[in-house]
């Protein structure tokens, strides 16, 4: 991850700059991990023939309260552990645990208007093939869903993907696009049998620069075709 910042010419996150337990949040884990492996060694003794719920949240809350004291071998807790009660207690307070780390809250969500009706253009056009810029891949692989939704107006083949897999071929076709509207980017366009493209003006600015926007609108391999909300529509020459 750190390679991503550094080819860019962006400072490294301090969390990718620390060594590799020097994270609190890795000891943590680690410590979780014993704890779980050492309850289930213990529960693989257990007779489930003897059930006694109401004694095994018991214990378990003497061991909220800090209350090591039950870990003696020779003592009590030996009867927690022989409990179903214990066992499902127990499997339920640890899942809890698990849930809480991984949770990921809140939850970002993007407000949804309309698709584009440029899009409609490509629907009246048969064997279309679309590509759309600017071309994510890579760690931003997944800014192509909006591509994806996009599509359902006229569903053409698009160049654009995404999906929990990014093949090695994928990333290197980025590369490549991720120059447009270069001559080797658009070379590979017709290689793999473009005929339109669209270009979202804003964000393709943000990323490649006005001088990159200026090109596209220069290059004589790219007939415009419409452009709607922000969103220029090009016929591959």
């Amino acid at each position: 991850m750190a390679e991503y910042f550094t080819a860019r010419g962006m400072p490294v996150p301090a969390e990718l700059r620390r060594g590799p337990l020097t994270d609190w949040r890795k000891w943590t884990a680690a410590a979780v991990v014993i704890a779980i492996l050492y309850v289930g060694v213990r529960l693989l003794d257990i007779d489930i023939s003897r059930a006694n719920p109401e004694y095994g949240l018991k214990q378990v809350l003497r061991l909220l309260r800090f209350d090591f004291s039950i870990l003696s071998p020779q003592n009590e807790f030996e009867t927690f552990w022989d409990t179903a009660g214990g066992l499902m207690i127990v499997t339920i307070f640890l899942g809890l645990v698990a849930t809480a780390e991984a949770i990921r809250t809140p939850v970002g969500y993007t407000p949804f208007t309309r698709i584009a009706p440029i899009y409609d253009r490509l629907a009246a056009e048969p064997g279309a093939v679309l590509a759309e810029f600017p071309f994510y891949w890579g760690n931003d692989f997944n800014l192509n869903g909006q591509y994806l939704l996009n599509n359902t107006r006229s569903f053409r083949p698009l160049m654009n993907g995404y999906s929990g897999f990014q093949s090695a071929q994928y990333q290197q076709r980025g590369n490549t696009l991720g120059s447009f509207p270069s001559v080797e980017a658009l070379s590979l366009l017709k290689v793999m049998g473009v005929t339109h493209v669209t270009v979202h003006v804003s964000p393709f600015e943000r990323r490649y620069g006005r001088n990159a926007l200026t090109a596209v609108a220069q290059a004589p391999e790219l007939e415009l075709v419409a452009e709607d909300e922000g969103i220029r529509l090009y016929r591959v020459r």
